[in-house]
């Protein structure tokens, strides 16, 4: 009721802003013309006074009464005219469309195309409301819009961050680490989910920045697990295969029994080993679903700052590395023997990929397998030829250009 007394009020003072100076143009015009009459009237007297004195003659008084007379006439007609133009028909007309047309047309075009049944919605409590009962991307929306009015709000940036990367959306959550790094300074959290989203930006590949920003992150705070389980996996990646079996046994050395990562270590030690052809460390990769090598997961790892160490949505299968039964099968064999499965596996894939296309996560999958192997050179290749197999998606192509980016592989 209150926003209707409001709306009248203001078709009010809108009909008075246009009747007001019509109004006040008319008595204007009618008080000058009064004015120039009472003159003239006063002028005849005086004719009348100098004749009596005989200070003019009588010719010279006529001429002035004919003058006199005839501006009296002119003044006349004059105000007549402004008083008709003011009260005919046409100032009549637009009195009655400026106070009643006007509103009457915008009252129609609310109610045709407005909602005068819809309730209130107050600012307050559409803020207020919890967030269980709102939908996600309008609570990201409203946090978005918070920060770009407030791009200094650090908090804001740190909280939406690991959200971009449940949303899979890590080159956002990679800016805004940063941005939450730049208001707040830096913090191993901060540093370790900046690290993390570059990672899975790259394709799961840890690039030279994302390697920074988690060697940053160990340097505040050595006991950070998901930091230091990526870095193990870039050393797989880089081909450093004993220093990444190393690395990979003092971790799980270290761990308790319990701890809830100790099964992605496992499966990423024994692939370092394979990959290096390293003597196993009788410690074969459990059953199920694998979290294969290039994708760490250490699942329970409490990172406020992100879900540091999960594995990037629809990013596992392009992971290279043999499964969790392939694995469990090598762990008996000879060095020799593991590095010929694991060269034959990649033989296959590649005679396969050459004859029918494949996708991109087949082929980022043998891209990444060589270049762990260390050849480097039959890797580019492979880009090279992945290159023209996807040619026909942008986004496929851009996969693998990061992941040739991230492996050093010049195209």
């Amino acid at each position: 009721m209150m926003l209707w007394i409001i709306l009248a009020a203001m078709t009010a003072i809108a009909a008075l802003a246009v009747l007001g100076p019509m109004a006040r143009a008319r008595q204007t015009s009618l008080s000058a013309a009064d004015r120039d009459l009472a003159v003239y009237k006063d002028q005849l007297a005086e004719i009348d006074r100098d004749l009596e004195r005989g200070v003019i003659g009588l010719r010279e008084a006529e001429a002035g009464r004919t003058e006199i007379s005839r501006r009296i006439l002119k003044a006349a007609r004059g105000g007549e005219a402004t008083a008709g133009a003011g009260s005919g028909r046409r100032g009549r007309i637009g009195a009655i469309v400026a106070a009643v047309g006007l509103p009457a047309v915008a009252l129609g075009v609310y109610l045709s195309t407005g909602a005068p049944d819809l309730p209130d919605q107050p600012l307050s409590e559409r803020l207020a409301a919890r967030p269980e009962q709102a939908d996600i991307d309008n609570l990201v929306a409203r946090v978005e819009s918070h920060l770009m009015q407030n791009p200094e709000d650090g908090r804001g940036w740190e909280v939406l961050a690991p959200v971009y990367l449940r949303l899979n959306r890590p080159a956002d959550a990679a800016q805004a680490f940063r941005n939450a790094i730049r208001t707040l300074g830096t913090s191993p959290r901060r540093q370790s989910g900046l690290g993390e989203a570059l990672t899975v930006v790259a394709g799961g590949i840890v690039t030279a920045e994302a390697r920074a920003a988690f060697e940053a992150a160990l340097a505040a705070e050595p006991g950070l697990v998901a930091a230091r389980m990526y870095l193990n996996l870039a050393l797989t990646q880089e081909g450093r295969h004993a220093e990444a079996v190393a690395a990979w046994r003092t971790m799980i050395a270290g761990a308790e029994a319990d701890a809830p990562w100790l099964p992605t270590a496992r499966r990423e030690l024994a692939a370092a080993e394979i990959a290096g052809g390293l003597p196993s460390s009788g410690q074969p990769a459990p059953s199920g679903q694998p979290a294969p090598a290039g994708q760490p997961a250490p699942a329970g790892q409490p990172a406020p700052a992100g879900q540091a160490g999960t594995s990037p949505p629809d990013k596992a299968a392009a992971a290279p590395g043999p499964s969790a039964d392939d694995v469990a099968a090598a762990a008996g064999m000879a060095p020799e023997d593991r590095t010929r499965m694991i060269e034959g596996m990649v033989a296959r894939l590649s005679e396969r990929l050459d004859q029918g296309g494949g996708n991109v996560d087949e082929w980022s999958r043998l891209i990444r397998s060589l270049a762990v192997l260390g050849r480097k050179d039959e890797a580019r290749a492979a880009a090279l030829k992945a290159r023209e197999a996807v040619k026909s998606s942008a986004d496929d192509l851009a996969r693998i250009d990061d992941l040739s980016k991230g492996l050093g592989l010049a195209l």
